[in-house]
């Protein structure tokens, strides 16, 4: 028992002692960070400011400093300015294989949509893309958060082996017209002689009937008249004809004279509608077949990766 008692009146003191020295050390840590957040906050270096301040909140540091430091980060966060990164390629699509340095510190090695955060400053940003890059000098102020910045680069990466290949430049260039009248058009090819084609069309003539002897505008109109008036012959006979069974079931051989007179005025009427309707179609026939179809004229198809024209004379 005098051994035992012996034991814990040198061992209480060693613990007290360790104990003592574990919160020195966490008071030391804590006051450390205490008094660099405020020189880094000071000074506008924000994003080191706000890892003094996490240091000095935790849990090992007294109340006191703890409740400072959570204030100092509520108010590093609101400075720490954020800039979101709008890269667009030749075609102006985005991309996100994009490395971003600023004076010369590592950002992020791609875009993923999400705001890069950085102290308040004047920059030298640099971005790379494949074998290009682009760089911008830029003023970041204090507070300003998700300022957008659109990078545009002029090339495209070449495709992956196996993959489809690039189209080639169009230009447009001037072809003679095979015929001396009409407007002649011009032809769109390609730079490269197998990214086009031209391919002769046939003349009017060769491409049948209609197209040798188009329907002229007096055809339709003359047909159009005919139509109308076979459809108006349809509705005064078919009236006419009702109404006279209609005074043969009624007054058969008594009827009034005014009665009688107006079946026979729709009778009239449908004699004089069937006549210029059969007449119109006959003439818009005849027009149809009489005029003379224009000369025929040379025409060609020029196909291009990003577009197809008819040249010629029209």
């Amino acid at each position: 028992m005098k051994l035992h008692a012996a034991w814990l009146a040198v061992a209480l003191p060693c613990a007290t002692s360790l104990g003592s020295v574990t919160a020195w050390a966490d008071d030391e840590s804590c006051a450390r960070a205490y008094v660099e957040t405020q020189r880094l906050q000071r000074s506008a270096q924000f994003r080191a400011a706000r890892q003094q301040a996490v240091n000095c909140g935790q849990d090992t540091c007294s109340a006191t400093v703890r409740s400072q430091c959570s204030e100092w980060l509520e108010s590093i966060e609101r400075a720490l300015p954020t800039l979101v990164i709008d890269a667009r390629d030749a075609s102006g699509a985005a991309i996100a294989s994009v490395r971003v340095e600023a004076n010369g510190e590592l950002l992020a090695e791609r875009l993923n949509g999400r705001a890069l955060e950085l102290d308040p400053g004047e920059y030298v940003l640099r971005f790379r893309y494949g074998e290009q890059v682009v760089e911008q000098h830029t003023l970041i102020r204090e507070s300003e958060k998700y300022r957008t910045l659109v990078v545009h680069f002029t090339t495209v990466p070449e495709p992956p082996a196996g993959g489809l290949a690039r189209e080639p430049a169009i230009e447009a260039v001037a072809v003679p017209a095979s015929s001396t009248a009409g407007v002649s058009t011009s032809l769109v090819s390609s730079s490269h002689a197998t990214a086009s084609a031209i391919v002769p069309l046939a003349s009017d003539a060769a491409l049948g009937p209609d197209a040798a002897a188009p329907i002229p505008t007096a055809s339709y109109i003359l047909g159009g008249v005919g139509l109308a008036s076979l459809t108006t012959f349809a509705v005064l006979a078919s009236s006419g004809y009702a109404a006279e069974q209609q005074l043969r079931r009624t007054c058969a051989g008594a009827c009034a004279s005014d009665q009688v007179d107006s079946v026979h005025t729709r009778y009239v009427a449908a004699d004089v509608a069937l006549g210029v309707g059969v007449a119109s179609l006959l003439a818009a026939a005849a027009v149809w077949i009489w005029t003379p179809s224009e000369p025929p004229t040379s025409r060609r198809l020029s196909i291009s990766p990003h577009r197809v024209a008819l040249e010629g004379e029209f």
